[in-house]
């Protein structure tokens, strides 16, 4: 047993709870940047974050809650990021698209993680820590709805929900093709398959104007008084 675990005391203040729950997450985090999710359990979190597997269960249930909390944070910083890229002031749909890509590039982890979270993840996730997950994205849908009706102004609250549900569906097929590891990258290669990062950043922009630009064009139709 190392010093740091036999001298583990559980959290007694709301502080000091998440102190051992940033523990578990940066822990967590730290495993995911050279193995697969599937070859991580609670046993290889507890080691790396330097608590017994009994008391990791004091702060989470199973390696898909965890998971889903890093998900939430991560989530959490790339709004931010991409809040203080966009502003609040007017953009034209090819700069939005452009400054949308480069927060999504900075953003890698998140980019591996949210196909992950809509299939293996929320399949076997516990139902409290999936339903906390669905509320988070909620909470954060509106966020975003709000900060795209402030950069583009003619665009209603259903609109700018339409444009981020439609965004989510091409996210979760282009967000992997962003992510390669070097097995999947020469695989690619081995079958003359495109894995250049610039054409693939290309291909989302183009898709990220494309739907921008639909959905101001339904906001001008939308804003049509018909004539008497």
């Amino acid at each position: 047993m190392s010093v740091a675990t036999a001298s583990w005391e559980r959290a007694r203040t709301p502080e000091q709870k998440e102190v051992r729950i940033v523990e578990i997450i940066e822990a967590t985090a730290r495993l995911f940047e050279h193995k697969d999710f599937e070859k991580i359990n609670l046993a290889m979190i507890a080691r790396e974050a330097e608590f017994t597997r009994s008391n990791l269960y004091k702060y989470f249930g199973s390696k898909e809650e965890i998971f889903l909390e890093l998900i939430r944070r991560d989530s959490e910083k790339w709004f931010l990021d991409l809040k203080q890229t966009l502003g609040n002031d007017r953009l034209d749909s090819e700069t939005f698209a452009r400054l949308w890509v480069e927060v999504q590039s900075r953003h890698q982890r998140l980019v591996k993680l949210l196909p992950l979270k809509y299939t293996i993840i929320q399949e076997k996730a516990p139902r409290e820590a999936l339903a906390n997950s669905q509320q988070a994205y909620l909470t954060q849908t509106k966020l975003l709805v709000s900060l795209l009706k402030s950069i583009f102004e003619e665009i209603t609250e259903d609109l700018a929900a339409s444009f981020f549900h439609s965004l989510k569906v091409v996210v979760l097929g282009t967000r992997p093709l962003m992510a390669t590891n070097s097995k999947q990258k020469q695989a690619m290669e081995a079958n003359d398959i495109t894995n250049d990062k610039g054409y693939i950043e290309k291909l989302y922009f183009n898709t990220i104007k494309a739907l921008i630009d639909n959905v101001l064009v339904r906001a001008r139709e939308e804003q049509v008084v018909p004539v008497a």
